[in-house]
């Protein structure tokens, strides 16, 4: 891999998405972001926040096809310190799913 370009320093927006998030507002978001030339982000935890990733990136192409834009999405993993509910003031470390969101653009 040679140096990033600077279609490769693009502002990345990260959206966090938790179980009860509303699909709808997450696809708005998401639109919002890939118009603005964002890289967007989504980071779940959990089941049902992998659940709602997954189904707001459906219905954000819904919205982003009417502008000959096709959404596409890379899953993988990262490490997320998060404060220690038992322990107050420490933090554990769990694994959190990302999804990277992309256009037929990029």
């Amino acid at each position: 891999m040679g140096l990033p370009t600077e279609h490769d320093m693009e502002e990345e927006t990260v959206l966090r998405v938790k179980g009860a998030s509303s699909a709808t507002a997450l696809a708005s978001a998401i639109s919002h972001g890939v118009y603005d030339g964002k890289k967007v982000v989504l980071r779940a935890i959990g089941a049902a926040a992998v659940n709602q990733a997954v189904k707001a990136v459906a219905i954000a192409q819904s919205y982003v096809g009417a502008r000959g834009l096709t959404l596409s999405m890379r899953p993988g993993f990262t490490d997320v310190a998060l404060p220690d509910i038992k322990n107050p003031g420490e933090m554990v470390d769990v694994t959190a799913m990302v999804f990277r969101v992309f256009t037929n653009e990029r």
